[in-house]
């Protein structure tokens, strides 16, 4: 499967909203992988800087899920980790034909349909949505998910503006793949690739969705029989990488499977607590505490600048990267529950320590940088 090859530069985005407020908001995390979306899941353009980030770029900026065009009702959030989280839901009552309301019935009447988004982030987000018939007879309905991918830097949307940025490809659909490109200033490609596991229609975004994003945003449609008492699932995985070339890859296939190399994040969690100091006491709430901000701490663990090195950033989801002050606080107080982090955030630290004198960097022998960026605008 190949790619529409060459495309004409598209415009540039519309402005991207500053992030203020991240009240109400979901955040899961593994590695350099996070989101932030609303209550209901979604990613949507508002101040909270909702979206999918690989490292400092947001490389998914709308995904929204609509059942027959309505927003779902969101019966229980939870999160089971900090890489994992299910939102229960329902469907609202859904009129035969929105036009003509009147006195028509519904005919799909609320909590008629269970709808399930049990999502995880490793080396990709992956989201499976079940959709439960709970009436008596089967129910027609059509889903829909609007996506777009703005690849805003991580500063852009904490608000820094930028004159000028790079250029965005058509969104480009082959079966039941989306892919998203765009040719950033610093001369990289950054591509992200939304597979979903039946083939959705196209639809293109309203006029004031697409002028919301990069004028390039799209929406597929599920057309669903769901029998009486059955379910039905849809599968959406969402991949990033970023190449060095100025010249996008020719090829629209995400990566398939996860790679031999990748990490399974349950499998980190677990040989994190089991080969960390145990701490217990006679009280249940302590013990849960310190299990709790054990599982946070190796939420924080993330991997790079170089293969092999791992360091504990500073905060989700908008210090996500190695600070010297915060990580070697933080690696400090750790000593005497897992000393690894010490030696790998002290490793990556020597290495990057400053050996000449920089003044447009602050740089002098000897110290210790303050913030590690590789987004676009620090690039």
């Amino acid at each position: 499967m190949t790619g529409p090859g060459v495309l004409e530069p598209g415009p540039a985005s519309g402005s991207i909203q500053r992030a203020t407020d991240l009240s109400g908001t979901l955040v899961l995390k593994h590695d350099r992988f996070f989101l932030v979306s609303d209550a209901y899941g979604d990613v949507k353009r508002d101040q909270r800087g909702l979206g999918l980030y690989l490292g400092d770029t947001r490389v998914l900026s709308r995904y929204e899920l609509r059942l027959d065009g309505q927003r779902l009702v969101v019966l229980r959030t939870g999160g089971s980790a900090s890489w994992r989280g299910t939102i229960q839901m329902t469907n609202p009552d859904l009129a035969r034909n929105p036009m003509e309301k009147g006195d028509a019935a519904a005919v799909l009447t609320r909590q008629s349909l269970g709808i399930v988004r049990d999502r995880i982030i490793a080396d990709a987000f992956e989201e499976r949505v079940r959709i439960h018939n709970y009436t008596m007879h089967p129910e027609r309905c059509e889903l829909t998910l609007a996506l777009d991918a703005d690849f805003a830097d991580l500063f852009e949307v904490r608000g820094v503006s930028r004159p000028e940025r790079g250029e965005y490809q058509p969104a480009a659909i082959d079966g039941d793949v989306v892919g998203f490109t765009y040719l950033g200033l610093d001369q990289r490609v950054r591509r992200t690739w939304v597979h979903s596991s039946e083939a959705g229609v196209p639809r293109p975004l309203t006029a004031a969705e697409q002028a919301e994003g990069t004028g390039h945003g799209v929406s597929l449609a599920f057309a669903l029989v769901i029998p009486a008492g059955s379910e039905r699932v849809l599968d959406v995985r969402v991949v990033s990488e970023v190449f060095d070339s100025p010249a996008p890859p020719r090829t629209l296939l995400p990566p398939a499977v996860r790679s031999p190399q990748a990490e399974d994040p349950e499998a980190a969690h677990r040989a994190w607590h089991a080969t960390s100091t145990r701490v217990s006491s006679p009280h249940a709430a302590a013990d849960r505490a310190f299990r709790r901000g054990m599982s946070d701490l190796r939420l924080l663990m993330d991997s790079g600048p170089l293969p092999g090195e791992r360091y504990i950033a500073a905060g989700v989801p908008w210090y996500d990267t190695l600070f010297g002050r915060d990580s070697l606080i933080t690696a400090l107080q750790m000593l005497c529950i897992r000393p690894q982090v010490a030696r790998d955030t002290l490793s990556v630290l020597a290495r990057l320590q400053a050996t000449t004198r920089d003044d447009a960097r602050d740089a002098q022998p000897g110290k210790i940088l303050h913030e590690l960026r590789t987004g676009e605008l620090a690039e």
